[in-house]
């Protein structure tokens, strides 16, 4: 058993390393595109807390429902090959900075410090600072995180119901009848907040395509990644000292290769030319010629 799980963990880390020295095409030096620029420049630069009342006071007013995203490096990736993608970002209502490249973008841009509010704090906060009868929906995550996540944030707050749970698994959510029916069920409710947790670009895409529009509900669909995964606690985030070190996309490669390996590293070796550009940004801005 020793031998077997050693094996396991040594493919692992090949894994890992493999897709670290694997010749990268083109799509690496990609600079940072207008919409990424738009990102960048909407960004939430206020406290958590902040964040979490602003979305409760949209969530319980009768508005039409939007949208709040949680960019990291590799959402910048995403936003040069999917039109569906870059809509739900410019149609979101806050642009929650989840990544420290994207808070360094932005200082380098504008020279102002952004803070992180990423989908796993806010989650946290939100369910420890809510003052006010909340409903809930959570979507996404592992096969039990929702319901875990269900039972934890009944049991941390009593304002809050959770009033629908679903794990949408990947096989589910590429079913359009799935969807449709997912999408039948969370306006029946109609929760205030909707937490999804189906991972990039699916989560925003479904949410800007089939939870909002003229025959949507009211309410904030807040897209959270693994938040939901790490709130239910059926996995691990990173220790708060490798948070400190802006080291947690690798404790994250590390613990999950196959998944997460080939997708930080891509995201890593984007982050030069994505500071260059940015560079390039400031310049324009302050009406100067950047050297090239």
């Amino acid at each position: 058993m020793v031998v077997v799980l050693q094996t396991s963990r040594r493919c692992d880390l090949a894994y890992f390393v493999c897709w670290t020295i694997r010749p990268y095409t083109s799509r690496h030096s990609h600079a940072v595109t207008m919409c990424d620029v738009s990102v960048l420049m909407r960004l939430y630069c206020h406290p958590i807390e902040d964040a979490v009342r602003t979305v409760t006071d949209v969530a319980t007013q009768d508005q039409p429902r939007s949208v709040v995203v949680t960019p990291n490096l590799h959402h910048l990736l995403l936003l040069q090959e999917s039109q569906s993608f870059v809509d739900s970002y410019s149609a979101a209502l806050l642009i929650l900075p989840d990544g420290w490249p994207v808070c360094l973008l932005r200082r380098v841009a504008v020279g102002q410090r952004c803070a992180r509010v990423t989908g796993a704090d806010f989650v946290s906060c939100f369910a420890r600072l809510t003052d006010r009868p909340v409903t809930v929906a959570i979507v996404g995550g592992a096969p039990s995180a929702a319901k875990m996540a269900a039972e934890r944030m009944r049991a941390e707050n009593p304002y809050i119901e959770v009033v629908l749970v679903d794990p949408a698994s990947p096989g589910s959510m590429s079913d359009s009848a799935f969807r449709d029916d997912l999408q039948n069920r969370v306006e029946l409710v109609n929760p205030n907040i909707i937490f999804l947790g189906l991972g990039a670009p699916k989560q925003e895409v479904f949410a800007h395509q089939y939870l909002t529009g003229p025959a949507a509900g009211t309410g904030v669909v807040l897209c959270v990644g693994a938040a939901i995964d790490f709130y239910a606690q059926v996995k691990r985030r990173a220790p708060r000292h490798i948070q400190i070190l802006r080291l947690e996309w690798l404790y994250r490669a590390l613990s999950e290769p196959r998944r997460l390996g080939r997708r930080y590293m891509s995201a890593a070796l984007f982050l030069p030319s994505a500071v260059s550009a940015t560079l390039r940004l400031r310049a324009d801005l302050r009406g100067t010629t950047h050297p090239t």
